[in-house]
């Protein structure tokens, strides 16, 4: 660590065990990371005896074995303090963007974590095409998955005269960034994207014409085709059921809440910043299945076996250490599921049940890692 902040003293409180270290960094303009995002998750450790702070890279001086880390004051009205820190038994990776992500000084703290042998989950980013691939080994999960290839011009000509209609993802996006929706019409291709105005299409004459915008826009970026998935509608306009799945005091996936995110009016992406809508699943489902409870039950069960099926495979491929995920699930005229994506580091839920759980969730499984190294410790 090169400098390290005058003003931070020793944190003043009994510290409780485990002690966890959020990793972020500061994106764009700021000299610090969003704290505002982590308010929720130190109010759920503290009302549990768990101590968690904020830190980033820089913050970590590792031959003396301390951090300088961001916690809540524990008076009422107290804001953000700057704390030097003992160093974390267990690290979530909280690296706010792919960008940031691939920083120098974070990959380091990273490499410095394996030599440590702290406990350190959610350590990447997805790629889509090898999330894709774990996938598509999975006889369980097969039947789920759209056709999907990596972007060629003849591999996007092929997929589009069977289907008729695709969708083009940067292998590596986030939150829909760059995704366009190709329909083949009688006078070409209809391309449909996301400005930053609002949604837009236009016409091209043929495939290569659809290539060299992509390469004009993103010259950097890789893409996959994915078929599109004939969705069911709620009130006219597609949704998606968001799922979100983590790990629990046994190191178990478990399925923490769903809901349904609903495009805007003739729109293909169904994200809140895309202008999607946060709908109650329930809600939605109650239309589509007239109401019937049984018949909801039994998409509910369906989906948490689709979500635990999901998890255990990234775990047997990845071999790291994920201890969440986002799903997004369609489901088709037929009632039929499709997993569509699949994300790690997701973004909070905007459901206030969902959101707490959540917080819960990511300590039990520090709590987990935590122990899980100590009775190894003991064993060895």
């Amino acid at each position: 660590m090169k400098s390290s902040p005058p003003e931070a003293k020793a944190f003043p409180y009994f510290i409780n065990k485990p002690l966890i270290g959020v990793l972020s960094c500061p994106i764009g303009r700021r000299t610090r990371p969003i704290l505002s995002n982590y308010r929720e998750l130190i109010i759920q450790g503290r009302k549990r005896g768990i101590t968690v702070y904020v830190f980033e890279p820089r913050g970590v001086d590792w031959k003396r074995r301390q951090v300088w880390g961001w916690t809540l004051g524990r008076e009422a009205g107290n804001g953000w303090r700057l704390y030097k820190f003992p160093l974390f038994d267990v690290v979530y990776n909280r690296i706010p963007n792919r960008k940031a992500e691939n920083r120098p000084e974070v990959q380091k703290c990273i490499e410095q974590l394996e030599r440590e042998n702290i406990p350190f989950f959610n350590p990447c980013y997805l790629d889509k095409w090898v999330v894709y691939n774990w996938l598509a080994q999975d006889r369980k999960l097969t039947g789920h998955l759209p056709k999907t290839r990596l972007f060629s011009i003849a591999g996007l000509t092929e997929m589009l005269d069977k289907a008729g209609s695709v969708y083009l993802k940067p292998r590596a996006g986030s939150v829909g960034r760059g995704i366009m929706r190709i329909d083949k019409t009688p006078s070409g291709y209809r391309v449909h994207i996301k400005t930053g105005k609002g949604y837009a299409a236009h016409t091209e004459n043929g495939v290569a014409g659809i290539a060299a915008r992509l390469k004009s826009k993103q010259p950097q970026k890789e893409y996959i085709v994915q078929e599109t998935v004939d969705l069911a509608r709620y009130r006219g306009r597609i949704f998606d059921i968001r799922t979100l799945i983590q790990k629990d005091l046994q190191g178990e996936w478990k399925v923490t809440g769903m809901g349904a995110r609903l495009a805007a009016k003739n729109a293909f992406l169904t994200h809140v910043p895309n202008y999607g809508q946060v709908v109650p699943l329930k809600d939605v489902l109650s239309e589509l299945l007239e109401n019937s409870e049984i018949r909801m039950h039994v998409i509910y069960d369906r989906i948490i076996e689709l979500a635990h099926a999901v998890g255990t495979c990234v775990d047997r491929n990845s071999n790291m250490a994920f201890g969440e995920l986002s799903l997004d699930i369609g489901l088709d005229a037929n009632l039929s599921l499709w997993l569509i994506e699949v994300n790690s580091k997701p973004f909070r839920f905007d459901e206030p049940d969902i959101r707490i759980l959540s917080r819960n969730r990511v300590l039990d499984y520090a709590t987990y890692l935590t122990r899980s190294k100590q009775k190894g410790s003991e064993t060895s």
